[in-house]
Parts: structure tokens; C-alpha cells; sequence
């Protein structure tokens, strides 16, 4: 049993919660420990796969910054906390948008709004201030407010590194926002687990809901990540997540149900599938269990009658035969005595 659950390991968790929704009966056997540390591990993979690939693979196969202020970027000067550019410029790759525009005062959140369904990242830059979109936060710079005194294009190539360091933190901030959400769907998966507790007719324990919810998850957080590689986005993902993990969970405590899953029981009282050895007073049983170990006690008072039956018909002989030689023995008694 211990080699087997060495062997457990993340990727083979990865592709149990994926392809084999009916085995999930295992995962009822990791501690909650082990469970926190899978989702832990699985959120920093995927923010490094979804958000930090794609940067690094665009800074190495595509333009860097340096090579983007070069092209993109025209002369310009930042003084007395008004920008001025020589020209407008507007970029968009259909995954960042960014417009700069010294004739426009300054823009609004409203203005923002009208791009974020659209692009995963928008910079908005007016004469007076800088408002951007960008890992599911909005962020306004006012130039009167940041320490910089005068700023032109070569200027802002020095500011390159501190860029790279704002996407590192940036990329942290993401894993955590990330990571609460996913936390959340997990939570809003057991409660609707628990409320359905009647209609599988299976009872759970808190802990177990919590293993089976994290698990359930897993496909869709995968396949979202994909996406994001790819810079496409779905809209209502979290919804749909739900919805994702709330059939994979339906799909596990069917298969529970059905091996005779007690809640709560030990792994040592479990057979491989996940069923009770014998009956004990732990848990509730379903209704198929319940059933098997009615026909159990049955047979067993059958048999139990039947040798009681035997029993009586060996002690019935016995006085038989006893009578029997005494009735042989008063008979040759009184021969004795006739002669």
C-alpha cells in the first residue's frame, strides 16, 4: 500500500483527475495536505505556462522591449508632468492594445472599459496621465504624482529593466489572484456537492468534498491555460468552470456510490475499489450496499439455522439408540432368569 502510494505523484494525479473521473476514490485516500500542495503546484505551473511563456518566448523569438521603443516609440519628452509626442501612435497585436496621444488630456476608466472585453492588456496615454489594463487590474499613473523630473526616449530605454521586474511582480500578483479564485470555485463546488448529498443519496464529510472539488477542477484549468498561451480568452470562465468540474464530480460519486463507498472509513477497511470490507457503524452505506449486506445476513442465518437442524438430528439418534440397548438388555435379563 505505501509503495503504491509513492507513486501517486503529481503528474499521474494530473491524469487520474482528468481522464478517470470514476477513480477518484483515490484522491479520498491523500491527506489534506497533500491536496492543498497539488493545488498549490498546479497554480504555479499554469501562471508560468499562461502568463510568463508567452513574455519570455516574445522577448526571445519576437521584439523586445528595446527593439519595441525603437520602432514603436517616438520621440518624445516628459516635462513639468505634461507628455509630449511628436506623433499619436496606436498598436494592436489582438492581445495588447496601446494608444498614446499627447492631444488628449487625459483618459478615463470609462474610456478603458471599452476595450477590455477585447484584449488581455490596454494602455491608455494621455498628456496628463497613463491608465492600463493588464492581469485583471486596472492601474492609473498621474504623472504630477511619480518622481520624474524630465523623461525623453533614451531616457526611457534605462527604464527597460525595471519593466522586466514590474512583469515579475506582476506575474506573482497574478498567481495569487488566480489561486484565490480557484479556491473560490472549489468552495462554491462543495456547497453545491453538499446540497446535492440527498439526490446521490450519499453523505461526506467536509474534508472529502474539499478533495473530490480541487480534483474536479483540474480539465478546465488546463484547458484555460492553453488558451491563454494562445492569447484567446472565453468569456464567463469561471461559470464554465463551475460547470466543468460540477459533471466531473457527479461523474466520481456516482462511481462511489456504486463500489459502496463509506464515508469516512479507513483505507485499511476499504477493498481496492473503495468498498467496506465489512460493515461498521463509521458511515452511511448506499442503498446497493445496504442490499448486499442484507442477502450477507440472510445466508448467514440460513446457515446457522440448518446446523442447529443437524445438530438436533444427531442427539434424536442418540437417544434412540440408547433406549433401544436398554430395552436389549432387560430382555436377556429375564431369559437368564427363566432358566
Amino acid at each position: 500500500m505505501e509503495q503504491k502510494k509513492k507513486k501517486f505523484g503529481f503528474f499521474r494525479q494530473i491524469a487520474t483527475a482528468v481522464a478517470q473521473p470514476k477513480k477518484y476514490e483515490c484522491f479520498l485516500r491523500l491527506s489534506t495536505g497533500r491536496v492543498v500542495a497539488f493545488m498549490i503546484i498546479l497554480m504555479l505551473i499554469t501562471t508560468f505556462a499562461g502568463y510568463y511563456l508567452p513574455f519570455i518566448a516574445s522577448q526571445i523569438f519576437g521584439r523586445s522591449y528595446t527593439d519595441m521603443i525603437d520602432e514603436y516609440v517616438p520621440e518624445f519628452t516628459l516635462k513639468d508632468h505634461i507628455l509630449t509626442l511628436s506623433e499619436p501612435v496606436e498598436y494592436d497585436d489582438g492581445y495588447t492594445l496601446v494608444i498614446a496621444n499627447s492631444n488628449i488630456e487625459e483618459f478615463t476608466e470609462e474610456q478603458l472599459e471599452e476595450y477590455k472585453a477585447d484584449y488581455m492588456s490596454v494602455y491608455l496615454i494621455g498628456k496628463t496621465n497613463m491608465i492600463f489594463y493588464a492581469s485583471g487590474k486596472t492601474t492609473t499613473y498621474v504623472y504630477a504624482d511619480l518622481a520624474i523630473e524630465e523623461l525623453d526616449r533614451e531616457g526611457l530605454r534605462a527604464y527597460v529593466p525595471s519593466v522586466y521586474m514590474m512583469m515579475v511582480v506582476s506575474g506573482v500578483m497574478n498567481f495569487v489572484l488566480r489561486t484565490f479564485w480557484y479556491l473560490i470555485g472549489t468552495l462554491l463546488l462543495m456547497l453545491l456537492a453538499w446540497s446535492m448529498k440527498g439526490f446521490w443519496n450519499m453523505q461526506f464529510r467536509f474534508m472529502e468534498l474539499f478533495k473530490l472539488s480541487v480534483f474536479s477542477k483540474v480539465l478546465y484549468e488546463l484547458l484555460s491555460t492553453v488558451l491563454r498561451i494562445f492569447r484567446l480568452t472565453i468569456p464567463m470562465d469561471f461559470f464554465i468552470a463551475l460547470a466543468v468540474g460540477f459533471i466531473y464530480l457527479n461523474l466520481a460519486v456516482k462511481q462511489l456510490r456504486a463500489d459502496g463507498y463509506e464515508s469516512n472509513s479507513a483505507p485499511e477497511e476499504r477493498t481496492m475499489f473503495g468498498s467496506p470490507k465489512a460493515p461498521s457503524s463509521k458511515g452511511i452505506y448506499s442503498r446497493a450496499s445496504m442490499r448486499t449486506t442484507g442477502v450477507n445476513e440472510k445466508a448467514d442465518t440460513d446457515s446457522s439455522l440448518t446446523e442447529e437442524k443437524v445438530e438436533d438430528m444427531g442427539a434424536q439418534t442418540d437417544t434412540e439408540a440408547q433406549e433401544y440397548a436398554d430395552i436389549q438388555k432387560d430382555t436377556d435379563i429375564q431369559k437368564d432368569m427363566e432358566e
